[in-house]
């Protein structure tokens, strides 16, 4: 158990590197393809990045950290949520995205024990906790993570006939299938009505993740519970901000993502409860 907690701690420690590289490498291949479509030259990087290089640096002085600054959750709570070069704070993202990666851990275990259907299981809640933060923080719901993960859920609990935890393959392309058409249609029934674009084609896809994963018997569900969190989140910060308990700032075009990703997790454990 604690071999894999500490796993766990450390996806959550490589989702926090997906969650800040993933869009910085997409913005600048976004920008050389239109540079190259416009005929402009590419834009020189400084230096390389992916995935893996250059290794954690503070992004304020770029200063690299050592090991022992680099532990997940402890080594934030030993530096007080401040970078030791610069002083700069440290994201209350990158502790939130690891214990978040940890509890899913344990939730899975508790619920599917050491089993095949748990490693699947938390390959799709690590993915919906990136979604999720990186949509939050960019608006993005990247293709990249979205594709993989739907072609996942439509394959993978098929390789066992004997399983009973995941939805069956017509389930599956069903709900894909209806969780795209059901965003697809909303975001053209606002934009009509209203000429504005009400959510991103991110969702759309997220959407028929979530169905695949779930079953299209699940998508009202989700979308109700989505839908919810969302006015929720908005009610809280605009009652807060009117008895000035609050000085932070919501963006109008608030992201959808989250409260999606977050409606995902809620539902699968409440399917499992009732399984």
């Amino acid at each position: 158990m604690l071999f894999f907690a500490l796993a766990a701690l450390s996806v959550g420690s490589f989702l926090n590197v997906l969650i800040y590289r993933l869009p910085l490498i997409l913005q600048s291949k976004w920008k050389n393809e239109a540079n190259l479509i416009l005929g402009f030259k590419p834009t020189p990087q400084k230096k390389e990045i992916n995935l893996f290089l250059p290794p954690s640096h503070c992004p304020t002085c770029q200063q690299h950290l050592r090991y022992r600054d680099n532990i997940p959750i402890i080594s934030w709570v030993a530096l007080s949520g401040k970078c030791k070069g610069c002083g700069s704070p440290i994201p209350l993202r990158y502790p939130a995205v690891e214990l978040l990666s940890l509890l899913s851990f344990f939730v899975a275990i508790v619920v599917w024990g050491y089993t095949y259907t748990t490693i699947l299981y938390l390959i799709f809640l690590w993915s919906l906790i990136a979604l999720a933060f990186i949509d939050y923080e960019t608006g993005l719901l990247p293709d990249e993570i979205t594709q993989p993960i739907l072609w996942i859920g439509l394959i993978a609990p098929q390789l066992y006939d004997t399983e009973p935890n995941f939805p069956s393959l017509y389930d599956a392309l069903a709900g894909a299938l209806i969780g795209y058409i059901s965003m697809w249609s909303i975001y053209w029934v606002f934009k009509i009505i209203t000429t504005k674009e009400g959510m991103g084609h991110g969702d759309f896809k997220l959407f028929a993740v979530i169905g695949a994963w779930l079953g299209w018997r699940a998508l009202p569900e989700v979308g109700l519970i989505a839908a919810s969190l969302g006015l929720l989140f908005v009610f809280s910060f605009r009652l807060l901000a009117r008895f000035k308990l609050t000085t932070i700032q919501i963006n109008p075009a608030i992201p959808f993502g989250p409260f999606l990703s977050a409606a995902g997790c809620v539902t699968l454990l409440l399917q499992a409860n009732t399984g």
